[in-house]
């Protein structure tokens, strides 16, 4: 069991597990390609990250890690002898395309984020599990509404890490104790902004955590906010909800996924169940729409993972 932990430790060394994990299942098979839904801080940006450089994107300018980390003791943490949390800044403005043009665009908003790490430890000071969570704002005095919004996912994330902290602690300790002294339960946190502009904000949050089990887990939730009023946008608001949306999905499900042996009654029928209880994954790349169906779903399991698909705006 201990190598086996070894193992997972070094594969996802650089957080590259948590940064460049797919959405939807990516063996593609030779000479294929997928149009599937994947979060777009690949693996080269990670380098870029650990030597404090700033990365360019499609998006606008990400800056990782510039600078020394700052702390910051978490809301909450000092009450319950949490040591301080680490801070890593991290800030993407608007669309633009370069430092230069990031200034020069009036009226869209400048989300910024920063990765805070609160962590509890043994007797020697030596860390048992730690939890990574994001804090998101906006610039200006145009975007109350959205600076609220943006606030309040980062105080749910924030307290859902302090909830991990509180509930593992101890099963972290006797897992290092009797099982391997190595391993560090943990939640690691991703953020990527693939829309921000004066109409949408839409914000993708991934997170491993290794809490003892044979492998880690991964999740993922997307925001899509509404720029000038905060208020969450449904998949309903920006297209159409309809039979040729279903079967636009079911076909590509088909494409993307040949070596899956779809039952296409359950295919049909869970398709319109997400899509009609909202919940699918889903949020803007590129100019398209990325959908993802939670894992678990067509039948399906970890193996498999969240299967998606990527479809045209309008």
């Amino acid at each position: 069991m201990a190598e086996v932990r070894r193992e997972n430790r070094v594969k996802r060394s650089g957080l590259i597990l948590l940064m460049a994990f797919c959405l939807t299942a990516c063996d593609t098979g030779a000479g294929q390609e997928k149009d599937t839904a994947v979060i777009h801080i690949q693996p080269e940006t990670l380098d870029r990250i650990e030597n404090g450089e700033t990365a360019e994107t499609s998006q606008g300018v990400q800056a990782y890690g510039v600078g020394e980390p700052e702390t910051e003791t978490a809301l909450g943490a000092e009450e319950k002898g949490v040591p301080a949390a680490e801070e890593t800044s991290n800030s993407i403005e608007g669309n633009a395309p370069s430092l230069e043009q990031a200034g020069e665009r009036n009226g869209m908003p400048q989300i910024s984020y920063e990765i805070l790490r609160s962590a509890r430890t043994d007797d020697t000071g030596e860390e048992v599990i730690f939890a990574e969570y994001p804090r998101i704002s906006v610039a200006g005095d145009d975007y109350e509404a959205l600076s609220a919004a943006l606030a309040s996912i980062s105080q749910e994330w924030q307290a859902g890490s302090e909830a991990l902290l509180e509930n593992e602690e101890e099963r972290a300790r006797e897992y290092r104790e009797s099982i391997d002294p190595s391993l560090l339960f943990s939640r690691e946190v991703a953020v990527d902004i693939t829309r921000c502009d004066s109409d949408i904000v839409s914000i993708v949050i991934g997170c491993m955590e290794e809490i003892g089990g044979p492998h880690p887990n991964y999740a993922t939730c997307a925001y899509n906010l509404n720029a000038k009023t905060g208020e969450l946008l449904h998949l309903s608001d920006v297209m159409s909800v309809d039979e040729m949306l279903k079967e636009t999905i079911r076909m590509q499900l088909y494409a993307n996924y040949p070596e899956l042996e779809f039952d296409d009654a359950l295919l049909r029928q869970e398709i319109a169940e997400n899509l009609e209880n909202q919940t699918v994954d889903w949020y803007f790349w590129e100019g398209r729409i990325s959908i993802a169906f939670r894992e678990g779903s067509f039948g399906f399991g970890h193996a498999e993972g969240s299967l998606g698909v990527l479809l045209p705006l309008g």
